[in-house]
């Protein structure tokens, strides 16, 4: 991933969810390290495939995301 591809990750991830105190880099788990679940990781992924021109339709979030309220 290009650093300018990782700045509008970052930025889209900061518009949902809003700053962390870590920085966020391209380690950064979005479940483990941010705590995105449930909607909130489907609307990410939505919004990071409508502005990237991702088709998503074939990809199962439950294989990635735990619904929201769930813990690992």
């Amino acid at each position: 991933m290009s650093d300018e591809i990782l700045k509008q990750v970052i930025g889209l991830i900061e518009k949902k969810m809003g700053r962390y105190k870590k920085p966020i880099t391209r380690e950064t788990c979005l479940e483990k390290d941010l705590g995105m679940t449930g909607d909130d990781a489907v609307e990410f992924l939505l919004d990071y495939g409508k502005k990237h021109n991702v088709n998503l339709t074939k990809f199962d979030i439950r294989k990635y995301f735990l619904p929201e309220g769930d813990t690992m």
